[in-house]
């Protein structure tokens, strides 16, 4: 019987140490990236992902203005630009398919659809980046969104900091 304790005991430990508890819907989900998203400083988010974007949605349904000053703000940063077709296929086959960011491979399928696969500013546009071609990369639209408004070179710091792996730089 002791030994089956010690075992128990020992699986429940394992369980908490790899779970988190989300503090607005209570569930328990795994201690990762995918379910919790991560804080600026590399922790990880103390609201699951699930809840942040009820949450997300909630807030921007109450205030349409700002979401619309938000998006004209966007807009104002990137002059204008928006990305074509043609550059995002053009992106694509230049990265052999892999992300500008992480490395990892990306569904060519859904190269035209943003809620996917983005066009990324290697040097954000509010840091003084341009919408020159030698500037753009293709990211996963979560690789994108992680990054924010940080340079290249603060975002694989920040990689390195938070435990993720380094991209890959291996062409096919």
């Amino acid at each position: 019987m002791g030994v089956i304790r010690r075992v128990l005991c020992t699986f429940q430990m394992t369980l908490s140490v790899n779970t988190q508890t989300c503090t607005k819907c209570g569930e328990s989900k795994p201690a990762d990236r995918t379910h919790f998203g991560s804080t600026p400083s590399g922790g990880l988010r103390r609201v699951c992902r699930v809840c942040g974007r009820a949450a997300s949605k909630a807030y921007d349904s109450k205030h349409p203005d700002k979401v619309r000053a938000r998006a004209a703000k966007s807009q104002c940063a990137r002059k204008g630009f928006i990305p074509t077709d043609a550059l995002r296929d053009s992106l694509l086959s230049e990265q052999h398919s892999l992300c500008g960011l992480c490395g990892q491979p990306m569904n060519a399928s859904h190269v035209h659809d943003s809620k996917f696969i983005q066009v990324e500013h290697l040097l954000p546009s509010s840091k003084g980046g341009t919408n020159d071609r030698s500037n753009l990369v293709l990211s996963h639209r979560s690789c994108n969104q992680e990054k924010k408004q940080k340079s290249v070179t603060e975002y694989l710091s920040w990689r390195y900091k938070v435990g993720l792996p380094a991209p890959s730089c291996d062409l096919p």
